[in-house]
């Protein structure tokens, strides 16, 4: 977290180079919906992921940051219950509220982090403006209650699809700005790994969004390794050459685990949102050949036969046919990996992720409260 400092009656923030100052009238202040990255102070752990590094970069380029955590028992009432009541938190979104008034921007990772402060911030006169990152699906109604008052009302919505944009669009109208942003993966960490054509083929990922049914007809009599690392329940009976990883794993290890495989594999229902999006980047980011399902919101990852292979959804048949290609042909694979790891550079680093975040953050910044709307 930087540092500020008083000038002349001005307060300002000493930039990451420990000599700059930055204006404190373009602070950010940042509410996650539970701890996203470590307390460490300044840069972290060599070899750790670094989830703060694009708000680093952000601080080195005008808009110095401070992270708001949630408070837990007995001070938040729903501290430990799902992230979504947990993010609520009345009392994080007071202290913002009334000690945070000299901030430019409040940015609320998932929509219950915005809930509270939206709804009462006209009421005490909060006059920075509310950016609210990745809204989740339609389909639980308790989410659509918390959506159908806080993305309205948000300054603006940043979500990981062009898809899941027009999505937002459509059903609250009245929205002031949707942006589509892509997700993003630390490359520093998840590194260029070496082929590994004996390892396995790989499936990661625990939400609704993973069609592992589809999978696991593909893989009978496949011949080679499987490995599926989800907490979801499976048949009891699998093809012989499958495995499931049913425990989480520390990030050092599942970094190693997605680095040992041969492939990636992300076999997908059809969603409005673009589930497994984060094994995807990561993925790509460590050098892997990805064969991916077309579901809508995860098509503008992954070009087909350029990064990775993309496939019908549902379709045991298509899926098997592109793991046996990417298997048994090793320049394929080897090009395909290769232009997947400079797809991450160039797109979903978080230098890239940086770009993107001040960008929507200059033009929110600069645009005064609509006077007619209700915030």
């Amino acid at each position: 977290m930087p540092r500020s400092v008083r000038v002349k009656g001005r307060r300002y923030c000493v930039g990451v180079d420990g000599y700059t100052l930055l204006p404190m009238t373009k602070q950010i202040l940042i509410l996650p919906p539970h701890d996203l990255w470590p307390a460490w102070t300044g840069v972290p752990p060599v070899d750790a992921e670094d989830r703060e590094l694009p708000y680093r970069l952000l601080s080195s380029r005008g808009y110095p940051h401070r992270r708001i955590d949630t408070f837990g028992r007995p001070w938040n009432p729903a501290a430990g219950s799902a992230p979504i009541l947990h993010a609520l938190d009345p009392l994080r979104a007071l202290r913002v509220l009334l000690f945070g008034r000299r901030s430019a921007v409040v940015v609320c990772n998932f929509e219950s982090s915005a809930l509270v402060l939206l709804l009462l911030r006209r009421l005490l006169r909060f006059r920075a403006k509310v950016v609210v990152i990745d809204v989740g699906g339609l389909g639980w109604r308790l989410r659509r209650l918390i959506q159908d008052r806080v993305v309205p009302r948000a300054d603006a919505v940043l979500v990981y699809s062009e898809h899941q944009a027009a999505i937002v669009r459509a059903t609250w109208p009245g929205t002031r700005r949707v942006w589509a942003v892509l997700a993003q993966v630390d490359c520093r960490f998840f590194r260029q790994a070496e082929d590994c054509p004996a390892g396995p083929v790989l499936a990661i990922g625990d939400d609704a969004s993973r069609d592992y049914a589809t999978l696991l007809q593909a893989a009978e009599g496949l011949g080679h390794p499987v490995v599926i690392r989800t907490r979801q329940v499976l048949p009891a009976t699998l093809p012989p050459d499958v495995t499931v990883l049913a425990q989480g794993l520390p990030m050092d290890a599942y970094r190693d685990l997605v680095a040992s495989s041969a492939i990636v594999v992300l076999p997908l229902h059809p969603t409005s949102t673009p589930g497994g999006v984060s094994a995807l980047v990561q993925a790509m980011g460590s050098g892997k050949a990805v064969v991916v399902s077309a579901s809508p919101g995860i098509a503008e990852y992954v070009r087909d036969g350029e990064d990775g292979l993309i496939v019908p959804p549902h379709d045991p048949a298509a899926l098997r046919a592109a793991i046996l290609r990417l298997l048994g042909d090793d320049a394929l694979r080897l090009r395909l990996a290769t232009a997947a790891r400079r797809s991450a550079e160039q797109r979903f680093s978080y230098e890239a992720w940086a770009r993107q975040l001040e960008a929507v953050l200059d033009e929110v910044a600069a645009v005064s409260l609509h006077p007619g709307r209700s915030p």
